[in-house]
């Protein structure tokens, strides 16, 4: 059903929580683990936690063996930097997830937004670079939802920091001109 009032964050969220409770549903009727056929301490599980703690360690050791390799954690291919777990290919796809999921933007769209910015934060000037923290990160309205611009790791914490109030922001302006000398 949709409701007017909800921003399109919102709606997805809701979406999304639905998904997961219809999904979470299918495993409360079963009484046993599916792998070893023990009682769950949780019935919202599909798994025992002897099973879950055993598993862990199976895909640790894996892990481990893989990144020592140089294998990418998530698909197996080979990773040219690394500094990161996984490709490059694999961290793009994740990144236009989370893009979609949390702000409503696409990968491309993120794209066409720094280029509009010239690649550089909209508050300070400083330009993206590559590597990990050096992506611009964007900068949202948190009542709703709607996206401003991206801004480099410095600024977007000192917004955060600031809760977004405009009136903080000013009363900081003043605090740094009374002791500018």
């Amino acid at each position: 059903m949709f409701d007017p009032t909800l921003t399109e964050r919102e709606r997805r969220r809701n979406k999304y929580r639905e998904y997961a409770k219809k999904g979470a549903e299918k495993y409360v009727s079963r009484g046993s683990c599916r792998a070893c056929g023990g009682d769950k301490e949780r019935q919202d599980r599909q798994h025992c936690n002897k099973c879950i703690e055993k598993r862990r360690g199976q895909n640790k050791a894996r892990y481990d063996e893989n990144i020592a390799d140089g294998v990418c954690a998530r698909c197996g291919g080979i990773r040219e930097e690394k500094e990161f777990r996984d490709c490059r290919e694999c961290r793009d796809r994740r990144r236009g997830r989370v893009l979609g999921r949390l702000y409503g933007i696409t990968d491309e769209e993120y794209e066409e937004l720094a280029a509009q910015q010239g690649w550089a934060c909209w508050i300070c000037g400083e330009k993206a670079g590559k590597g990990p923290g050096k992506k611009l990160h964007v900068d949202h309205n948190h009542k709703t939802g709607k996206v401003r611009g991206l801004l480099c790791s410095s600024c977007n914490g000192g917004l955060g920091s600031l809760h977004d109030s405009m009136e903080l922001l000013k009363r900081a302006i003043e605090y740094l001109q009374e002791f500018d000398t």
